[in-house]
């Protein structure tokens, strides 16, 4: 499948859940699910844990659909979902107190089963970044930024700091890393118009 042919079918696919079509649901969990417990099981979550995250993710991010996800016409209808799915793989680690940084930055997608090439060094350069965060700043990008589902009052309270610590650290914590990955080299850029 092209990828603009395959933005229009995730689009379309959230589009259906949203106006609750119930072959949406099962569609989803078809598409999904597989990459979900893939993906899962590849960070070290025990099999019995992945297949619950797999269910409990399918429903939650169903759910999620409508309040959070906005339509767009990039695709990234299963780009969020991804970011959804890293999201609960890194609350599982936190609550069972593993480390986050290890998680794969690119889940399987549904599609091709992980065989989608890498872009090895750019992924390094943004792991690299991350790992210059301390761990609460790393908490706080996953929880605002890698699922987009949490609010600054709810990363206060799960992380014992203030609404305002929280909103502050994650502006600082962005700059921060824009700062160093603008000088990257391993980072490419497309050249911009002149205009």
């Amino acid at each position: 499948m092209s990828g603009g042919r395959e933005a229009e079918v995730y689009e379309k696919l959230a589009a259906r859940i949203k106006a609750r079509e119930e072959s949406a649901f099962r569609d989803f969990a078809r598409l999904f699910s597989p990459f979900m417990r893939t993906y899962f099981l590849d960070n070290g979550i025990p099999q019995p844990h992945a297949d619950d995250l797999v269910a409990d993710s399918v429903t939650d991010i169903l759910l999620r659909v409508e309040g959070h996800y906005q339509e767009r016409s990039d695709g990234s209808f299963r780009a969020w979902v991804m970011e959804c799915v890293r999201n609960v793989a890194a609350g599982w680690h936190r609550k069972h107190r593993l480390k986050t940084d290890a998680l794969s930055d690119d889940p399987p997608s549904p599609d091709t089963g992980g065989s989608e090439p890498a872009h090895l060094a750019e992924t390094q350069a943004v792991r690299d970044a991350l790992s210059s965060l301390n761990e609460i700043d790393r908490q706080i990008l996953e929880m605002r930024e890698l699922g987009g589902m949490w609010s600054y009052a709810e990363i206060a309270r799960d992380l014992d700091i203030s609404e305002a610590a929280a909103r502050v650290r994650h502006m600082r914590l962005l700059q921060r890393l824009e700062a160093i990955l603008e000088n990257d080299p391993r980072i490419k850029r497309k050249e911009r118009a002149a205009g």
